[in-house]
């Protein structure tokens, strides 16, 4: 058993293929796992020099902490509600594993906002210990999430490209949208696109812009203007 708040090292298959650059695949986690990725190294480091003995160093930490946690919490539903299934299908080997991280994190999760409770009502000292409790905890999840994600951009991808046409794929990703709804469907695009590279984000909103309803396109790229700081060669790129 591996120590408490260690990552499990997974070691690619053999025959493991670096993805075809020519001719890419829907990826269901690229973008989603970059967003999430550069989420939880900011958060990690709000906790790190965050000061709960104080009033707001603790609500600053806490806004942080929650909205991080509500999307890893989201995307392991949404994981288990459209992907895994389909994963199970094809690769029935695969899920304990994926399983077991996503119910680690959720009790880690659980016992992250437990804390974070329990300091609203601390002082002084006692305070800036549970703050430290807190970003040690929150460290492993940043550990865990980085091997889990890669886990799921190797294993499971491989799995779905070999099972699975990218119409079939896209249907995946559909779903997920639509269970998201609109508003959510913001936070979630406020998220990843500040993590894509340009040519991640021509390709998205490229492909957005020939298939998406107008309406959706048009609020995507309002949101990209906001957060995208090369937004303006990425708008140029896609006319």
């Amino acid at each position: 058993m591996r120590p408490q708040g260690m990552p499990k090292r997974r070691m690619l298959p053999a025959h493991y293929k670096e993805l075809s650059v020519s001719k890419p695949r829907v990826d269901l986690f690229g973008a989603v796992h970059k967003g999430l990725r550069r989420e939880i190294y900011a958060t990690a480091t709000v906790l790190e020099g965050a000061n709960f003995a104080d009033d707001a160093g603790k609500a600053a930490a806490a806004v942080a902490l929650k909205t991080t946690l509500a999307f890893l919490d989201e995307h392991i539903l949404h994981e288990g509600n459209h992907i895994a299934p389909k994963v199970k299908a094809v690769a029935p080997d695969l899920i304990p594993s994926v399983k077991e991280d996503h119910d680690e994190h959720l009790e880690t999760s659980k016992e992250l906002l437990a804390l974070l409770a329990a300091v609203v009502g601390e002082s002084g000292p006692v305070a800036l210990g549970t703050g430290v409790k807190i970003s040690q905890l929150f460290n492993t999840v940043v550990a865990d999430q980085v091997a889990h994600m890669h886990f799921e951009e190797t294993k499971i991808n491989e799995a779905l490209f070999a099972n699975y046409t990218d119409e079939e794929l896209t249907e995946i990703r559909v779903a997920i949208q639509t269970a998201i709804g609109p508003q959510r469907f913001g936070d979630w695009m406020t998220l990843m696109l500040p993590a894509l590279n340009f040519a991640e984000l021509v390709g998205m909103l490229g492909t957005m812009k020939a298939t998406a309803p107008a309406p959706v396109f048009e609020g995507v790229s309002a949101i990209a203007a906001k957060v995208v700081k090369d937004w303006a060669r990425v708008e140029a790129a896609i006319r």
